[in-house]
């Protein structure tokens, strides 16, 4: 109420406006920039408050609103597939290692053995696993599959030769074993075996006289 001479008016208060003879509440809110982003505006009766926005919380220490990292909060609804990006006010759900989108918002296995995304090497296996895949030398080599070098069965002694045979070590790339037998001297190759050579039924005049043994010197 202001007086005025010889009578008084009567004037809204702050956050009202005049209809008439009456005063009706403000929305402050519908007035752009009352608030600073990361804010909501919030009306009240004759004024109007600021709270944090959604993705946003409090900062007690400072007084003001910081962004809520729901990522690290742990208060997304990213899925195992996916993994989640913070943003300001917000995050966003990407496909993981592993995992492609489908052209439908939907992050699936990406099968890295038939889309030659692996790190396999070429002479190892390739198995496609959920998000993943695994990578095995192939028979004859040895590594940890993303590099695999011939095995050298002769010398670590994983091969089937006779001990009258000697180990010849080979590539087992074309479907073959890593090695070859080959019968010593003075032994020959009987299925897969080496059998002792009788030499007397060669090496001897027909009157000779002459003795099998197991060595035999010209």
């Amino acid at each position: 109420c202001q007086n005025t001479a010889g009578s008084y008016s009567c004037v809204c208060t702050t956050g009202y406006a005049t209809s008439g003879l009456e005063c009706f509440d403000i929305d402050e809110c519908e007035q752009y920039g009352q608030c600073d982003p990361g804010y909501k505006c919030k009306n009240t009766v004759g004024s109007f408050v600021c709270l944090c926005g959604d993705g946003y919380v409090m900062n007690q220490q400072y007084g003001h609103c910081v962004d809520l990292d729901e990522c690290k909060l742990k208060l997304h609804d990213c899925k195992t597939s996916e993994i989640c990006v913070d943003s300001l006010g917000s995050y966003v759900c990407r496909c993981a290692a592993g995992y492609v989108d489908n052209g439908l918002n939907t992050c699936v296995d990406n099968n890295e053995c038939m889309s030659d995304t692996h790190q396999c090497d070429e002479r190892a296996r390739c198995s496609n696993t959920e998000g993943s895949h695994e990578c095995q030398c192939l028979d004859g080599y040895i590594g940890n599959g993303t590099v695999c070098v011939d095995d050298n069965e002769c010398d670590s002694g994983d091969h089937d030769c006779s001990p009258h045979a000697d180990c010849l070590n080979r590539d087992p790339s074309e479907g073959q074993k890593g090695w070859e037998c080959r019968c010593k001297p003075g032994f020959e190759t009987e299925g897969d075996e080496c059998t002792d050579f009788n030499e007397c039924r060669e090496d001897c005049w027909p009157d000779s006289s002459a003795y099998e043994t197991a060595e035999f010197n010209r």
